[in-house]
C-alpha cells in the first residue's frame, strides 16, 4: 500500500504495552521470554470485527500466541474460539488465552502455556475492543497516570485497526486511529475493511447479507480515500490495508487447511516477520 503522506502527528512517550498494561493489568513477574511481539486489535465502532480478527489472528499464526482482552469488553474474543471458550486465566480485570500451533494437524491447540518444540516467541495480541469516542477519551486520561512512568519504549509494537467498508472513507474512525497512534506509537498499522453486515451482528438476516460479503464501499477495492485519511492520521507510520472477504468472515476457516490461505494466517505471518 502506498506509504502515508508526510506530517506526524506528535506523540507521548508511551509504549504499545503500556495499553495493554492498562486495559489488561498483568499481576506477577513479566514473561521474561525475548522478544515476545506485542500487538494491539482494536475498532472504532461497535461492531464485533476487532473480536473477530483478534480471534483469527491469534489462532491463524503458525506460532505460540497470546490473547488477551479486558472482561468488560462490548465484544469478547473468546467467543471465536471454537475448541476452547474458557480462558486459561480469568481475572477479575482480564481474561488470557495461551494459543499454541499443533505441527501435526496444521491447526492451533488452546491452552496448556508455551510451547517447548518451538523457539519461536509468542505474538501477544491485547484486543482492546470497541474505542469510540468516549472509550478513547477513557483511555487517554488513563494515560496520564503514574503507572506509565516505569514502561520503556522498546519499539515491538503494531496495530491492527478494524473498519467496517462504511467507515474506511470517514473523518470520525480516522480521528480515533490519530489518537490512538498518538498514544501507542506503533511501528506499523495493519487495516482491516470488514463487510457492512458486520454492524448489524445478532440481528435477524444478518448472516445472510454477510455470506453474500455486502460490503456497500464504492470502488470494489480502491482504497485510495482510506489510504488517504490513515496517512494523514498516522503521520509517517508505515501501514497496509487488507479487505476481509468471503470465507474469511467464517470462524471454521481460520486454521486447518482453509486458514493457511486465509487473510488471518497472511496477515499474522506478516505481523511476524515485521521487522521495523
Amino acid at each position: 500500500m502506498a506509504r502515508p503522506e508526510p506530517g506526524a502527528v506528535p506523540r507521548r512517550p508511551h509504549h504499545i504495552s503500556s495499553i495493554a498494561h492498562l486495559f489488561l493489568e498483568e499481576d506477577g513477574a513479566r514473561d521474561p521470554s525475548p522478544a515476545v511481539r506485542e500487538i494491539v486489535v482494536a475498532a472504532p465502532g461497535t461492531s464485533p470485527v476487532s473480536a473477530f480478527a483478534a480471534a483469527g489472528l491469534a489462532l491463524g499464526s503458525n506460532r505460540p500466541a497470546i490473547l488477551s482482552e479486558g472482561n468488560q469488553i462490548l465484544w469478547s474474543a473468546g467467543t471465536y474460539l471454537a475448541r476452547e471458550k474458557s480462558p486459561d486465566r480469568k481475572e477479575a480485570q482480564r481474561s488470557k488465552w495461551n494459543i499454541l500451533p499443533d505441527p501435526q494437524a496444521g491447526s492451533p491447540d488452546i491452552g496448556g502455556g508455551r510451547s517447548k518444540s518451538t523457539s519461536d516467541p509468542p505474538i501477544h495480541w491485547s484486543h482492546l475492543g470497541c474505542l469510540g469516542p468516549a472509550g478513547m477519551a477513557h483511555l487517554e486520561s488513563l494515560s496520564v497516570g503514574q503507572s506509565l512512568m516505569d514502561l520503556s519504549l522498546d519499539g515491538s509494537g503494531g496495530l491492527v485497526w478494524c473498519l467496517l467498508c462504511r467507515e474506511a472513507d470517514r473523518f470520525g474512525p480516522s480521528y480515533i486511529l490519530g489518537r490512538l497512534v498518538e498514544l501507542i506509537r506503533p511501528d506499523r498499522i495493519w487495516i482491516l475493511l470488514f463487510p457492512d453486515a458486520w454492524g448489524e451482528a445478532g440481528r435477524p438476516g444478518w448472516l445472510e447479507k454477510l455470506s453474500r460479503n455486502d460490503s456497500g464501499y464504492d470502488g470494489s477495492g480502491d482504497h485510495s480515500r482510506c489510504a488517504e485519511l490513515v496517512g494523514r492520521a498516522c503521520g509517517m507510520v508505515p501501514f497496509e490495508i487488507h479487505r476481509v472477504r468471503g470465507e474469511n468472515n467464517l470462524a471454521a476457516n481460520f486454521h486447518g487447511e482453509a486458514g493457511r490461505e486465509s487473510i488471518w494466517y497472511q496477515v499474522a505471518r506478516g505481523v511476524a516477520a515485521d521487522k521495523s
